[in-house]
């Protein structure tokens, strides 16, 4: 098992390089499925977040009402409007869904969809489709769903998976895990983690073990976790307390799956990118004013940030 790191160095060698014969789809085919009749908000932060991070194509799919709402805000990323139900996904989607996933690099699922009982049919038979292949970001209400069943993530063949839980959510999905915390095996670390921060480890630890996926544990110190390695991000703090960052984060994530960056790479650059954007976006401003769109608009001035570090 490796060592816990404690961020303070470079992602510079992580950021995707620019191909000069690239092209969009050769960039990475993003696919994003969010939003509900109650939350179209969560897939337009999700899906502007993946564009801005470098994915070459993202497509949003969601239901009708929702479509339309957030057709007022996308206007270079396609939209799939789902008709079988005009707010909620619904499991007569599923075909729909599997042929946008042709060809598609990554898949984020979660955003704002709610947790109607036709949607947990239809996360349930999506995580247990075995024809799709691509790596998943769970989040938000997906992984409500799934603290209520969680044998459809168990169960999921899919390995290659990120949750993004805030401490809420974590607790939740850990309640149906039997064995003892003290049972896992936990790193060394570079720095003498503060015990509230050590507990944190450990919860993330347990859900990436017990669901075999690489955590991302939001909130003070980020934590990032998967079976064999740990990343401590200390620049994430107060200020991305505020509802739709997590959308934010979802969508950077997904987009850098879809550029060829693995599960747990992802997942540490997305939090950093994340991360650096707040700081960025707090610098004229007052950390209580930030907002998504704030995150969103400074995601590309992170990254450029971060490949100039040494």
């Amino acid at each position: 098992m490796q060592k816990a790191k404690i961020t303070n160095h470079s992602f510079a060698d992580s950021i995707p390089k620019l191909s000069l014969n690239a092209y969009k789809y050769s960039r990475g085919q993003a696919i994003i499925l969010a939003g509900s009749n109650d939350y179209y908000g969560a897939a337009v932060l999700a899906t502007l977040a993946s564009e801005r991070t470098g994915a070459g194509y993202t497509k949003l799919v969601t239901p009708r009402n929702c479509g339309k709402l957030a057709s007022a805000h996308i206007i270079s990323s396609p939209i799939i409007f789902l008709e079988n139900n005009a707010n909620y996904f619904t499991k007569a989607d599923l075909k729909v869904v599997e042929q946008s996933l042709c060809k598609v690099n990554a898949l984020l699922v979660g955003p704002g969809i709610a947790q109607q009982k036709c949607t947990r049919k239809f996360l349930e038979n999506l995580l247990l489709n075995t024809k799709i292949k691509c790596p998943i970001v769970l989040d938000a209400d997906a992984l409500n769903i799934i603290a209520k069943i969680p044998k459809i993530l168990r169960k999921c063949k899919n390995k290659n998976i990120i949750i993004t839980p805030h401490e809420g959510e974590a607790h939740r999905l850990a309640h149906s895990i039997k064995k003892p915390a003290q049972t896992l095996k936990m790193p060394a670390c570079d720095n003498q983690l503060a015990p509230h921060d050590y507990k944190r480890l450990k919860l993330a630890a347990r859900l990436a073990h017990y669901y075999k996926v690489t955590c991302i544990l939001k909130g003070h110190h980020t934590i990032i976790a998967n079976r064999d390695s740990f990343y401590i991000d200390t620049l994430a703090d107060a200020r991305l307390a505020k509802a739709g960052t997590s959308d934010v984060l979802a969508g950077i994530t997904v987009s850098l799956l879809a550029q060829g960056l693995s599960t747990f790479d992802s997942a540490v650059l997305a939090v950093d990118i994340h991360s650096k954007a707040s700081q960025i976006a707090t610098k004229n401003q007052s950390e209580l004013s930030l907002t998504p769109l704030d995150l969103v608009e400074n995601i590309g001035y992170a990254i450029k940030e971060i490949q100039f570090e040494s």
